[in-house]
């Protein structure tokens, strides 16, 4: 359970600043206090400190399968992007999961989503990776170019 000034932390995310949530992610508060925020109205802010501890190598193992669990739960963009954000640092999600937000209208998501099919079913993304180099969004040809190095 979250701790009153914790809570306040997440809630007081205003999308920009970052510095409690850095201290939040460089905390001893365990991984699953932010798991269990997720869905709900601290999704953006739980999500971001969660993809941050897996940038820094510190994200428990045991987290990532309830966390890639409740992508389709998100309702927030956000979130679901640093979700798909985070396939890169712990590239073990189901593919089915991700398949969905291949055609979702948000173009950064869509961007994402063709990164981590790529990590975790590269085979199956290696025919979109192939088409997004001539996409209409440069984020997505950019993605595809950096995906095509790999």
């Amino acid at each position: 359970m979250m701790t009153k000034d914790l809570l306040a932390a997440l809630y007081d995310f205003d999308g920009k600043h970052v510095a409690d949530l850095r201290a939040l992610a460089r905390s001893d508060v365990p991984d699953q206090a932010f798991l269990d925020e997720m869905p709900g109205p601290y999704e953006v802010a739980a999500s971001w400190v969660l993809k941050a501890r897996a940038e820094a190598g510190t994200l428990a193992g045991g987290v990532t399968h309830s966390l890639f669990a409740s992508l389709p739960k998100l309702s927030e963009p956000d979130a679901v992007l640093h979700v798909l954000q985070m396939v890169q640092h712990a590239p073990h999600a189901p593919a089915d999961l991700i398949r969905p937000f291949l055609q979702h209208r948000r173009t950064l998501l869509r961007v994402w989503a063709l990164d981590a099919l790529a990590r975790v079913a590269p085979e199956e993304a290696a025919p979109l990776v192939e088409a997004a180099l001539g996409d209409t969004s440069a984020a997505m040809r950019a993605r595809a170019r950096a995906l095509s190095a790999l």
